[in-house]
């Protein structure tokens, strides 16, 4: 059979992903095979994400096989078959077997994120029902969206106690900072942002790793630093020529890398910790706006 996807989970064990939807960890100091499932069903097309020192497997489950190579896109996303998720099961890593109930069994995965530090799993589904999950105990919170949310997406804190969901209801841009246990609003971010003059959908956005600030990408130049406990801007980054090509952060969210369309790439604390022109360049992940 046709292997898609192999990786290491430990030293000595192996995961692969067959073309018929068959998970299968390999154990190879005994050279056999531990456990086989299927957990989509037959020839659905999945993949396997396995956060670091997690005990569970999360099996991503698509509703249409499309050409491309996921291998190009980080082992814990999905972006080209971002619009052809289902459903996401969750198996034990030493048996195999269901470990928690499987999200999108009632309603339709929509986007699912995993924070920075991989200990935490946010999902949403069709029905706006937002599962978030510790991947190292299992432990969960639950928390629905009031309003109907179309082509919703996630981002999600270290710690997993705030929850950023961007969206349209009702044909206008919408935008909430939640606080996970409560369900409730961190703060009113659209009037935060509209107070300030911007009433348009940002292109990106990030939180800190502990929940108390998120960034917004503006424009194709501009990145914006807000404050969650009064809404105010903390930062204002301009690239001044290029565009940014990407954006990631540290596990801990003290450190910010950014590469940009015209060779830059810079790492930052509060200030530049170091700035290079790097003609060869090639951004790996090419952001469109």
């Amino acid at each position: 059979r046709y292997v898609s996807q192999i990786d290491f989970i430990s030293d000595d064990k192996v995961i692969a992903v067959g073309d018929a939807s068959v998970v299968a960890v390999i154990d190879l100091d005994k050279q056999e095979v531990a456990w086989r499932k299927a957990p989509g069903g037959s020839n659905k097309p999945v993949k396997a994400l396995v956060p670091a020192d997690s005990p569970y497997v999360f099996v991503l489950e698509r509703s249409a096989w499309v050409f491309g190579d996921f291998r190009s896109e980080s082992r814990l996303t999905d972006e080209a078959y971002r619009n052809h998720l289902q459903a996401i099961h969750i198996l034990d890593m030493e048996s195999g077997e269901e470990a928690l109930p499987s999200i999108g069994s009632e309603s339709d995965l929509i986007d699912f994120v995993f924070s920075p530090d991989e200990r935490t799993l946010a999902t949403i589904t069709e029905d706006g029902a937002i599962r978030v999950i510790d991947v190292l105990t299992g432990a969960e919170k639950t928390a629905r969206l009031s309003e109907e949310i179309q082509f919703p997406s996630l981002v999600l804190s270290n710690n997993g106690r705030t929850l950023g969901v961007r969206g349209l209801h009702q044909n206008r841009f919408y935008i909430r900072i939640l606080d996970v246990a409560t369900n409730a609003p961190v703060i009113d971010f659209e009037n935060a942002r509209a107070v300030r003059g911007y009433s348009s959908p940002p292109g990106e956005m990030f939180l800190s790793s502990d929940g108390s600030r998120v960034w917004t990408i503006e424009s194709s130049t501009l990145l914006l630093g807000w404050s969650l406990s009064n809404g105010s801007v903390i930062e204002t980054f301009d690239l001044q020529s290029g565009f940014f090509s990407d954006i990631a952060f540290s596990s801990d969210g003290t450190r910010r890398a950014i590469s940009t369309t015209d060779g830059r790439l810079m790492i930052n604390n509060a200030s530049p910790v170091f700035s290079k022109t790097l003609k060869s360049l090639s951004p790996i992940v090419q952001i469109e706006y």
